[in-house]
């Protein structure tokens, strides 16, 4: 409540990044020592921040609970064979379901009605998912989903409305904010590497022909950038 808008809104963005790093990151960790052990399991991310629609996104974000809950809940109550409306409540069924199993809080709840509610207006507004919008359709569904996660990081609903209305406040005089300027060029700098390396998949075309060069990349960005105090992932909550 004591931070300008301009914080809270570069708050909000780079949560988005912290919650993608941070529940991406451990699963491809899983991926990879599964592996190891003969056990190939599914992707669970597909680059979702490149996703243009709502409906794109849930493709590619946390793909095996997704999948699960298409197979397991929605399928079941009927999926779409049984007309718009029918699908349009089951798809709201799933998103508030969605919002209980992460947390037994209205703000989980409002997260996934959110979620809902953006997946039935691309449902019934056939415009927002013409292709020519394109570029405007990617950036409503990621201010959106930006939006969302305020819900999903807050924690209490009356916590994520503040957010909200510190949002908005652009007069206020900033807090102090004790961070380095190595640690804001760390920051600004996996912002703008992370969608880059994903949209042209860099990391795996150069592992490809030199992957000694990525692996010693990789122990270098862990000396700079880890964290080596006792902290676990924010996803091991859920």
């Amino acid at each position: 409540d004591q931070a300008s808008g301009a914080q809270v809104a570069l708050a909000i963005l780079f949560f988005m990044f912290q919650i993608y790093a941070d529940f991406s990151g451990y699963s491809n960790m899983a991926l990879g020592t599964a592996r190891m052990l003969g056990i190939k399991l599914m992707v669970n991310f597909r680059h979702p921040y490149l996703s243009s629609s709502l409906s794109d996104f849930w493709r590619r974000w946390h793909v095996s609970l997704s999948t699960w809950f298409r197979d397991y809940v929605y399928i079941p109550l009927g999926g779409n064979r049984n007309g718009a409306n029918r699908a349009g409540a089951n798809i709201m069924l799933v998103f508030l379901l969605s919002g209980l199993w992460h947390g037994a809080g209205w703000n989980f709840i409002v997260w996934g009605a959110l979620h809902g509610l953006g997946l039935l207006a691309e449902h019934f507004i056939p415009w927002l998912r013409k292709e020519k919008f394109k570029p405007i359709n990617w950036l409503r569904t990621q201010v959106w989903v930006m939006g969302c996660w305020v819900f999903f990081r807050a924690v209490s609903l009356s916590d994520a409305l503040e957010v909200f209305c510190s949002l908005f406040q652009w007069n206020k005089v900033p807090i102090n904010v004790d961070f380095s300027n190595e640690e804001i060029g760390y920051g600004i700098a996996l912002v703008l590497l992370i969608p880059i390396f994903e949209r042209f998949q860099l990391l795996d075309k150069v592992y490809q022909k030199m992957p000694w060069i990525i692996i010693i990349l990789l122990f270098a960005a862990a000396y700079l950038l880890g964290n080596f105090k006792s902290t676990s992932f924010l996803y091991f909550q859920f």
